[in-house]
């Protein structure tokens, strides 16, 4: 693994994103967050459990397309 952010500090960074908005995270900031995980375990910076957790933390989106991107399209 690489250096990167610890999953404190990731769950840290989350919380305090979570906090600003409340129980109302715009889709575009989970759009963002989701995109920015996947992108840090893509690049070995966190883990695959680690980033299982972490994606918990924000609200789903329905038809998320980070996830199709990720995984890549059919």
């Amino acid at each position: 693994m690489s250096t990167g952010p610890t999953l404190e500090e990731m769950k840290a960074r989350l919380r305090k994103e979570i906090d600003r908005f409340g129980a109302a995270m715009p889709e575009r900031v989970g759009l963002v967050w989701d995109g920015y995980l996947a992108a840090l375990v893509e690049w070995g910076l966190i883990t695959v459990n680690e980033h299982a957790e972490l994606s918990e933390m924000p609200p789903d989106i329905h038809d998320n397309p980070v996830i199709s991107i990720f995984l890549g399209r059919a």
